[in-house]
């Protein structure tokens, strides 16, 4: 096995734009997509997702404190797309977060508010 980064194969760093672009979770059939449908978010040995609310809203906070992920794996398919085998909790979170799924609470100037993603900035 080779493992690679996301830098060196694609050139650039992975954004939190590209990994939820075209997110889409399909309930009926379990596919969870992300990443312009490039990338199994939930492949078949994936467990489903368990990150309490608490929990994705640290991922949220860590994000827009601009600090780093823990490292994330994909394996490539045989399709030529992607598996995530390692930070699926994590991806689901941003990307539930940027369909406005739930709010955050955000401190400005001294005073608390409820945030969507679509209500940030």
């Amino acid at each position: 096995m080779i493992v690679k980064r996301y830098e060196d194969i694609f050139g650039k760093k992975l954004t939190v734009r590209d990994l939820v672009n075209g997110f889409k979770e399909d309930t009926k059939t379990g596919e969870v997509t992300g990443f312009g449908g490039q990338l199994n978010i939930r492949p078949p040995y994936q467990r489903e997702f368990v990150y309490e609310i608490d929990k994705q809203i640290a991922v949220i906070n860590t994000v827009l404190n601009q600090y780093p992920l823990n490292v994330m794996y994909w394996a490539k398919s045989d399709d030529d797309k992607y598996e995530l085998m390692d930070g699926q909790q994590r991806t689901i979170s941003l990307c539930k977060f940027q369909q406005d799924q739930y709010s955050i609470q955000v401190n400005i100037g001294g005073k608390n508010y409820t945030k969507t993603f679509s209500t940030l900035g």
